[in-house]
């Protein structure tokens, strides 16, 4: 498991795309309240719990497409909502 992190992580710094798809339009969103570091680790927890609930019914094809959107979802929270945060903490 490690090493298709490593994999992806390594493809992506050299290409500069995780999965080598077409970029996605960029969507104009509404300003929104930024939520504290709390509130993203605790929707992160929420919808780990909701995976796993969803992971344990489905059926092995079902398995691979979740595990892939945990994947993305994962990806996109720690670099868009977590490692933002840290910038400046000591």
């Amino acid at each position: 498991m490690l090493s298709n992190w490593c994999f992806a992580i390594g493809a992506w710094l050299l290409t500069g795309n995780l999965c080598n798809t077409p970029p996605r339009p960029q969507v104009a969103m509404a300003p929104s309240v930024p939520a504290s570091y709390t509130d993203v680790l605790g929707a992160i927890e929420a919808r780990r719990d909701s995976f796993n609930t969803t992971y344990q019914a489905a059926d092995s094809s079902g398995r691979t497409v979740l595990l892939d959107s945990a994947h993305n979802y994962l990806f996109r929270q720690l670099t868009l909502e977590v490692f933002p945060r840290w910038y400046g903490t000591p």
